[in-house]
């Protein structure tokens, strides 16, 4: 329970971050795009609110990302298409409207 810290982006060696089922709240902290080497990112079965923080799309490494069942909302940024290396995203039971960036 309780939000995700601003300073999560000083994890800057960071490879996988599960935070599944925590009752988190607020919105995810752009501090995560700082997490640089990031692989895989799981804060699905949480109470996240707000659109996704746009620094995301920097983790060039991040393979999965496991978002769902949370209060999630906006349009997904267009950034997100530069995740190359993104194999899996899960969305689902949030808020989020238009097209998946490609």
């Amino acid at each position: 329970e309780g939000r995700l810290p601003h300073e999560m982006g000083l994890l800057t060696h960071l490879k996988i971050l599960n935070l599944h089922g925590n009752a988190l709240s607020g919105q995810i902290p752009a501090g995560v795009g700082e997490c640089a080497l990031l692989q895989n990112l799981d804060l699905s079965r949480n109470r996240l609110t707000g659109p996704l923080p746009p620094k995301l799309a920097t983790l060039g490494f991040l393979k999965k990302l496991h978002l769902e069942r949370n209060l999630l909302k906006g349009d997904l940024p267009k950034s997100m298409s530069k995740l190359a290396r993104l194999q899996v995203f899960t969305a689902y039971r949030n808020k989020f409207r238009g097209p998946l960036p490609v």
